[in-house]
């Protein structure tokens, strides 16, 4: 990767994996070593991303578990970062080792109370609609999530289950026949929690779902401009929208993650072709 002397960047760690759960002593290695050696997802050839303070704007990390950042936070703490913390409630046939909300929760209180809860950006994401998993039961999923984070989160970004065809695949395996769902249907359930998130001072967020703006969400920017200046304290900075997809709001980053290296084994997840579990 060919970069300028005076180019600097954001880190995401990442969309293609949970780097904090599973991946952090070799991020925090390649820190120490001031370069990150990745493949690039789809050729597979190297690839050198420099990793200095002079180098790199902020990190946005992406979990559904931060206990181990949280030991090693002094290890980290020269990069300003924002948080993307996945939080739902799922079966476990669905989520096969999704660590307890309860504990999740607990995490997304401890960074909000050391970072300030305008960098612990939640997730409710993806709603499915399956048998059981209807309507009522997001509703009241929600709601309990969003009492037991109100004030140490500001927003939450949601959308319904992207159907890749290896995502129907692997949901199949698991018992979940996934199919389309209307639109009237998901833009009324998003309406509904978007009220339930409102009374709780949560702003509820659009990620890459377009209909849901029909709800009264704004388009989520997980990569999020504004916020990055704010945590760097340059409300001059300047950067590239680059979005990932359709309906995606978010800035130019660097990813350093590798496909089909979580281990959560989630049968939802667009990131790895065949869910396991370590």
């Amino acid at each position: 990767m060919q970069m300028s002397d005076n180019q600097q960047y954001v880190i995401s760690a990442s969309r293609r994996t949970d780097l904090p759960a599973f991946h952090l002593d070799w991020f925090i290695k390649s820190i120490n070593a001031g370069v990150a050696e990745i493949k690039h997802p789809y050729s597979g050839k190297p690839l050198s991303v420099p990793i200095e303070k002079d180098k790199i704007l902020a990190i946005v990390f992406w979990s559904r578990w931060y206990a181990h950042l949280l030991k090693r936070e002094n290890e980290l703490s020269i990069f300003p970062a924002l948080f993307q913390f996945t939080i739902n409630d799922y079966p476990e046939r669905l989520e096969k080792a999704t660590p307890p909300k309860e504990k999740a929760v607990a995490q997304a209180k401890e960074l909000a109370t050391k970072h300030g809860r305008h960098t612990v950006l939640w997730r409710y994401d993806p709603i499915i609609l399956h048998d059981g998993l209807d309507e009522n039961y997001h509703i009241d999923c929600f709601t309990k999530l969003a009492d037991s984070l109100a004030g140490s989160v500001q927003r939450c970004s949601t959308s319904f289950v992207s159907l890749y065809r290896k995502t129907i695949r692997n949901a199949a395996a698991g018992g979940f026949q996934l199919s389309p769902i209307e639109k009237t249907r998901k833009v009324e359930l998003a309406a509904k929690l978007a009220r339930i998130a409102s009374e709780r001072d949560i702003q509820l967020m659009a990620c890459c779902d377009p209909d849901l703006l029909e709800a009264g969400l704004i388009k989520a920017s997980c990569v999020d401009l504004q916020l990055i200046r704010m945590i760097t304290g340059n409300e001059e900075l300047i950067l590239a929208p680059a979005p990932t997809r359709s309906g995606c709001g978010c800035y130019s980053s660097i990813d350093l993650g590798s496909y089909n290296t979580c281990y959560f084994g989630c049968l939802y997840c667009y990131a790895n072709s065949k869910p396991e579990t370590k």
